[in-house]
């Protein structure tokens, strides 16, 4: 039996019906926290809050549409939940890691820290979207591995478990961090 380090609490999950959002919302679970989980498509939401288990919120929501991520924060914050206070969140990834440090220091008087995951290639269906052919499926990611000093893709466990570290006691010091995990692509 895993830990349940996040019993009672509500964690949100953007783009959580596949891949690295998937892996993280699961994770959450596993450990106690009662699951919002967003994404732009009704029906890989749908079959994700079924594998995530019993009590997942799936709000379709456009992480980039502002309107759309004020009316899934209302959702959240709707008394079966009882999560109080929102933070919306940034249309682009560019903004995420500035608008971390600024979000720490605005909310850290509330005890709400916040820090940042920036993932390399990680395994999941992103690759297969667009219908490419399997031939060129395999170059690119025979090319995007190359690029990897550990020469592999990362898997969404492996940035579900940094994910519940940042949000777990055990991170209390950790505050306005980015946290790079690409297999030591930028930094090697």
């Amino acid at each position: 039996m895993r830990a349940q380090r996040f019993k009672g609490k509500v964690a949100v999950v953007t783009g959580g019906n596949s891949g690295i959002g998937l892996g993280v919302a699961k994770a959450y679970a596993q450990e106690g926290a009662q699951v919002a989980n967003t994404g732009r498509n009704k029906n890989t939401l749908e079959a994700a809050a079924k594998e995530i288990g019993d009590g997942t919120l799936a709000i379709q929501s456009d992480a980039g549409n502002l309107a759309e991520i004020e009316a899934a924060m209302k959702k959240i914050n709707e008394p079966h939940l009882g999560m109080p206070g929102t933070t919306v969140y940034g249309a682009t990834k560019a903004a995420v890691v500035n608008m971390a440090k600024t979000l720490s220091a605005d909310l850290l008087e509330k005890g709400i820290r916040v820090n940042v995951i920036s993932p390399g290639p990680i395994t999941s269906a992103l690759l297969t979207r667009d219908g490419i052919t399997q031939e060129k499926l395999q170059e690119t990611k025979d090319w995007i591995q190359s690029k990897v000093p550990i020469k592999r893709f990362g898997t969404p466990e492996e940035i579900a478990a940094a994910v519940l570290y940042l949000t777990s006691p055990e991170s209390a010091f950790v505050v306005g961090t980015e946290l790079v995990i690409d297999g030591g692509m930028s930094t090697l």
